[in-house]
């Protein structure tokens, strides 16, 4: 969320941003030209327009949490909801977003490049028409230099500390992160499918930072409902936890 503006201003400025990349897209020759001379130009446009894409549906996600605040509000005081209504909600927010969103078109698989660069940044995968955040560079990035504030993390997996600085994928610190989640790896040895499986549910990632270097990170899920039933010593990969506790239960193991 955009602190200091209402929901319907970030949606509006959101939309406004992605309607000028599509804009820009069909100016380059659209989806369906492959022998367009602005041929350089528009890989970058329309990689442009998922993060873009990627970042509205972040902002919806956050908006549908304020709904369900807002729908046990009205439920308490429905002598003031008729007021409240002319406010601008988070309700009327993703109402905009529904009416307003528009797509440049159906985008077509791409062709496939006879080189791949190397890149400390993970390749983003635009094959597929809709792009969800299953890369770690798709996801919100959240930062906090507090023990505490990342311990509490365990106690509400939904909770986000701070606001939120944009997609993993276009922060400056990209390269620290990145450098941190492959030598994760690295140690973990044959246990990179349960960190997959981790990565492939998560929407977020809050990095625990001190003097530029990252300590711990935490993968979670705005969605997540907890399991009443979970037991502690239960391995279950579905359970949202930091990086750094899952690396102790590998060697514990």
């Amino acid at each position: 969320m955009i602190a200091g503006y209402c929901p319907i201003c970030e949606i509006q400025m959101s939309l406004k941003f992605l309607g000028a990349i599509a804009d820009a897209l069909q100016e380059a020759g659209g989806p369906w030209n492959r022998n367009r001379p602005t041929k350089n130009k528009y890989p970058v446009l329309r990689q442009g327009w998922h993060l873009g894409r990627l970042q509205l549906q972040g902002v919806i996600d956050l908006l549908e949490v304020s709904v369900k605040y807002e729908a046990r509000w009205d439920a308490e005081h429905r002598d003031k909801v008729a007021a409240a209504r002319r406010t601008n909600s988070s309700t009327k927010a993703l109402q905009v977003a529904e009416m307003e969103h528009r797509y440049p078109a159906l985008i077509s698989k791409t062709v496939a490049r006879g080189t791949k660069r190397k890149s400390s940044v993970p390749d983003v995968n635009f094959q597929e028409i809709m792009a969800t955040p299953t890369n770690p560079a798709h996801m919100l990035l959240f930062a906090t230099t507090l023990q505490k504030e990342f311990d509490e993390l365990h106690e509400g997996v939904s909770l986000r500390p701070g606001q939120s600085q944009g997609l993993v994928g276009s922060h400056p610190g990209v390269k620290v992160i990145s450098d941190f989640l492959e030598n994760f790896q690295e140690q973990q040895h044959g246990h990179r499918e349960e960190l997959k499986e981790m990565v492939h549910y998560a929407d977020a990632m809050i990095v625990l930072v001190n003097e530029n270097k990252v300590l711990d990170v935490f993968l979670s899920h705005s969605d997540y409902i907890e399991d009443e039933n979970y037991e502690d010593d239960e391995v279950d990969q579905s359970r949202w936890t930091c990086l750094g506790e899952v690396l102790a239960n590998v060697e514990a193991g």
